[in-house]
């Protein structure tokens, strides 16, 4: 597992996960799902977090600065071109926020990237549902596990761990 800053292209390759934690999502239950897909082989990177998301629900609190859902539909759209740029075609969207704008652009940009091949990433959302925020890094594990197995068998299970940084 490494904390990935977007130009390290040594963990940029089409066998490593990409958790990219978006909203108010902090890095810690990212970081705590690559640390347990790194002891099972799974070559992961835990990307810089976007803070923003759509928090209209949550505007009494400070740190909630909403941004409108095309914004950030547009925003992790140029993510993961950008991560497709560098060669990386498994992205999993972390967070926990439950505002129902933010939710959509959550489980609707996946859709866009359905299908993973030699030149597009499919993107997932480990969505936790209404499981406590505590258990979201499980939640992601659960998530990369169902999504791409091949990555816990054959020659990939062998793969040396990448350590955090």
């Amino acid at each position: 597992m490494t904390d990935l800053p977007p130009s390290s292209e040594e963990h940029l390759h089409p066998d490593a996960v990409a958790l990219l934690p978006v909203g108010r999502e902090r890095e810690d239950p990212a970081r705590r799902a690559a640390e347990s897909l790194a002891s099972g082989g799974v070559t992961t990177c835990v990307l810089p977090p976007v803070p923003y998301g759509v928090t209209r629900q949550a505007g009494g609190f400070p740190d909630a600065l909403s941004i409108r859902p095309g914004t950030l539909w547009a925003l992790l759209e140029d993510l993961v071109t950008a991560l497709e740029e560098a060669g990386l075609r498994r992205v999993v969207l972390v967070d926990a926020d439950r505002d129902p704008d933010h939710l959509k652009v959550l489980r609707g940009l996946p859709l866009d990237h359905a299908v993973r091949d030699a030149e597009r990433a499919q993107v997932v959302f480990a969505d936790p549902g209404d499981s406590a925020q505590e258990r979201l890094a499980g939640v992601v594990v659960e998530c990369v596990r169902g999504t791409w197995p091949e990555l816990f068998e054959g020659p990939l299970a062998d793969q040396p761990k990448v350590e955090g940084v």
